[in-house]
């Protein structure tokens, strides 16, 4: 499951953390940097995540956490999702327009990844 600090993306965690439960599954927290590595940032990156972290052992799923360097969200996305993961996860937030779009990072993942994706609208 991917996180980006979102109420979307908090939703999605926890809908992600029931169902690892229910099948005795782990769970791998991404989070992808936009920045360059500043410490400040990165506090708060991991600070996320341990909110995360601290979920998921409320639903008792264990988990991985990991910060993808600065890149675009869904090539960091897809890469990771390539070594072993059954689902990806991810919050989403609908864009207003004649079609429904959940942005770009989300229409990426959804071309390119070999697993299913779940996609949870805040």
């Amino acid at each position: 499951m991917t996180g980006s600090g979102t109420p979307a993306s908090r939703h999605a965690a926890e809908i992600a953390f029931a169902i690892a439960r229910a099948i005795g599954a782990r769970a791998t927290l991404l989070f992808v940097s936009r920045q360059a590595g500043r410490s400040r940032t990165l506090r708060g990156e991991e600070s996320m995540l341990k909110d995360l972290s601290d979920l998921a052992e409320r639903y008792t799923v264990p988990v991985i956490t990991r910060i993808s360097q600065r890149g675009a969200a869904a090539e960091a996305i897809l890469g990771e999702s390539k070594t072993n993961y059954d689902m990806i996860v991810m919050g989403v937030s609908p864009r207003p327009g004649d079609d429904l779009f959940f942005g770009y990072t989300a229409s990426a993942v959804l071309k390119d990844a070999k697993q299913p994706i779940l996609l949870i609208a805040s």
